[in-house]
């Protein structure tokens, strides 16, 4: 999986697989890529658009990059955000 890194933060592009556990399952997500789950859920029409996402990915999967959402984690709190594209 790709990831870009700096000395405070992470940025990890969300592949289909972890998209799919953002919407359905976050903290199982969090747990994978060794994250703290963030404060709050998900509301019902940030899931619909990242359903809206996960189509994109899973129609094109060899350019997921340029279809999904990115995690932004800050190192210092290790909490996880969803920034789009």
């Amino acid at each position: 999986m790709v990831e870009l890194q700096t000395e405070r933060i992470r940025l990890i592009p969300l592949n289909a697989k972890y998209l799919k556990l953002l919407i359905e399952h976050e903290e199982q997500m969090a747990a994978e890529l060794s994250l703290s789950k963030g404060v709050g859920g998900l509301d019902c029409e940030l899931k619909q658009a990242l359903y809206f996402r996960l189509f994109k990915v899973l129609e094109d999967e060899q350019n997921y990059l340029w279809h999904t959402n990115w995690l932004l984690v800050l190192k210092e709190k290790i909490v996880l955000l969803v920034a789009s594209c």
